[in-house]
């Protein structure tokens, strides 16, 4: 009887814990197994360095409406479970749309859809616009041990639709993470438009093509911008450095220019236009107060598309606090990108009540 006792005990603590088990395991992201068994956090500053001078790609090189020079920067710390662009793989919508027009609303919707229904992205991460073909642009990133990939793109401008980036560069090796990492980086197609110059009309490809690199021969053209055929292989046009952050930096500010370019040459505020004077109103949300005005990001993200007023007012009541409201009547879309980019790794994690919402 004592026997039966036991093992009817031992039998209710194996019960409790394997629900303990699967309780636990149903709150973990669903990104694969990165083998990443380093530290869950680390910090990365990300410097973009553009090699594209005259001295170097001498063809075609574009000295005005527009000269040459590089779109914002748009990447993510993700898991294996999300690609936001790969080699002989067709892009995504989003992703042509940033690499023809520049126009990141789509792309940003993209990301942030993997993260709400895989949890395989940790962060997205941006850095201005460079003017020129050389010169730099720098921001800082945060990885996870289960999100330790690293990916991103920034456009060539003026282009059809070439680009250059990294995909799924693990930032983790083993039991450490990495102290720097050096990337040259060479030009691509994404096979969305069949342009063969820097300043070609816009010429869709039906059907749609695979991401493919452009070489010093391929494609095989002597009107293609980047045709060297004397050369064994065309020098990097740019670079990326990613060095690892020992100390605790202070905490991220989103870089002052925005995403969006329009067509070849790169716009001052989303909606294409300066943006307007704030309005009087009630003073800025403070710091410990920011959800709520997350929440008006996230919901305008949404809501929002490119030809649209984006200057529409919402009011956002706060579960936690009942008697604070957040006004934003005159939204400038600049900063609310800014602060899209800037906290998106927090809604990932806590999305807010959709109740909450109501248009003024």
């Amino acid at each position: 009887m004592e026997t039966l006792s036991l093992a009817a005990a031992r039998g209710k603590a194996l019960w409790a814990l394997l629900l303990a088990t699967l309780g636990s395991a149903a709150g973990q992201p669903l990104g694969g197994d990165s083998g990443c068994m380093a530290r869950p956090l680390a910090k990365y500053s990300v410097t973009f360095t553009g090699k594209w001078s005259q001295t170097a790609f001498p063809k075609q090189y574009p000295l005005f409406r527009p000269p040459a020079q590089w779109s914002s920067l748009l990447g993510a710390a993700h898991s294996s479970d999300y690609s936001m662009w790969r080699k002989d793989q067709y892009v995504s919508n989003g992703l042509r749309d940033f690499v023809e027009r520049g126009e990141a609303w789509a792309l940003m919707k993209e990301i942030e859809a993997a993260g709400e229904k895989l949890q395989s992205v940790h962060e997205v991460f941006s850095a201005p616009a460079v003017p020129s073909g050389t010169g730099q642009t720098s921001t800082e990133l945060e990885a996870h041990s289960r999100h330790s990939l690293v990916s991103f793109v920034v456009r060539i401008v003026p282009s059809p639709d070439w680009f250059v980036g990294i995909d799924s560069l693990d930032l983790c090796d083993g039991d450490h993470w990495r102290e720097q990492v050096a990337v040259d980086l060479y030009p691509y197609d994404a096979g969305t438009d069949s342009g063969f110059t820097f300043s070609s009309p816009n010429f869709a490809t039906i059907p749609q093509d695979t991401v493919t690199e452009i070489t010093s021969s391929s494609p095989s053209h002597p009107a293609n911008s980047f045709y060297y055929p004397r050369l064994k292989a065309l020098p990097p046009i740019a670079r990326v450095t990613l060095v690892r952050l020992r100390q605790n930096p202070r905490a991220f500010v989103p870089p002052a220019p925005d995403l969006v370019d329009r067509g070849n040459e790169i716009m001052d505020s989303l909606s294409g236009k300066p943006s307007p004077t704030p309005t009087a109103g009630p003073p800025p949300v403070p710091h410990s107060q920011h959800a709520c005005s997350w929440c008006q990001a996230l919901k305008l993200s949404g809501w929002l598309s490119p030809g649209q007023d984006p200057h529409q007012g919402f009011v956002c009541h706060t579960g936690t606090h009942p008697d604070f409201t957040c006004h934003h009547a005159a939204v400038d879309t600049k900063l609310l990108l800014q602060a899209l980019i800037s906290h998106l790794r927090m809604i990932l994690k806590s999305e807010c009540p959709p109740q909450k919402w109501k248009k003024q």
